[in-house]
C-alpha cells in the first residue's frame, strides 16, 4: 500500500515540474499593473501617476525621519538629474509621520528636484508599503517590474533604469 502512494506522489512531482518548465519566464511574465492613484504635491497640485505613461518611473516611498531615506536623497538627486532627459522620473511620496512643514523642510534641505507628493495613506496602504525607504521601479507601459524595501544600491539603481530606457 505503500508502493503506490510514494509511486503516485513521485508522478505528481514529475509533471508539476515538467509543468513549471513548460513555462516562458521572460520579464514580462513578471511585470504587475501598477496602481494608479491621485495625490497632491508640496504646492497642493493634484498629480496622477498615470500621466508618466511612456516614462520610466521610481516611485520612492519615504519618511522624513528615516536616516536611509536621508542619505539616499543626494544619491536619487543625482540619478534625477542624469536621466530625465532620457524619459526617467523619480517621484517621492511622502508619509504622513512628519508635518507638511518638516516635509517641505526635508526637500528642502536635501534640495530634492523632483516631484514630491503627500501620502494620504491610502495610497501606501495600496503599495503595502510598511517601512521606508521603499520604491517602485515602473516601466514606459505602466507595469510594476521591481521593488526595493529598504537601501537601494545606487548602481544596482542605474543598472535597472537603463535596463527600462
Amino acid at each position: 500500500m505503500r508502493l503506490p502512494i510514494k509511486a503516485l506522489l513521485v508522478f505528481v512531482l514529475l509533471v508539476a515540474s515538467a509543468c513549471d518548465t513548460a513555462q516562458d519566464n521572460t520579464p514580462e511574465d513578471d511585470r504587475v499593473q501598477t496602481v494608479d492613484f491621485i495625490l497632491e504635491d508640496l504646492d497642493g497640485t493634484p498629480f496622477q501617476l498615470s500621466s508618466t505613461q511612456g516614462k520610466v518611473v521610481i516611485l520612492n516611498f519615504f519618511a522624513t525621519t528615516c536616516p536611509i531615506c536621508q542619505a539616499e536623497a543626494s544619491d536619487l538627486n543625482d540619478l534625477y538629474l542624469d536621466y530625465q532627459t532620457q524619459g526617467v522620473e523619480v517621484i517621492g511620496i511622502a508619509l504622513r509621520t512628519s508635518s507638511e512643514e518638516e516635509i517641505r523642510a526635508f526637500v528642502d534641505a536635501f534640495d530634492i528636484p523632483y516631484k514630491v507628493l503627500l501620502d494620504d495613506t491610502v495610497v501606501s496602504r495600496a503599495y503595502r508599503v510598511v517601512g521606508t525607504p521603499d520604491a517602485y521601479f515602473i516601466d514606459r507601459e505602466g507595469f510594476t517590474v521591481d521593488r526595493i524595501q529598504g537601501v537601494k544600491p545606487i548602481d544596482f539603481v542605474e543598472r535597472l533604469v537603463e535596463s527600462l530606457l
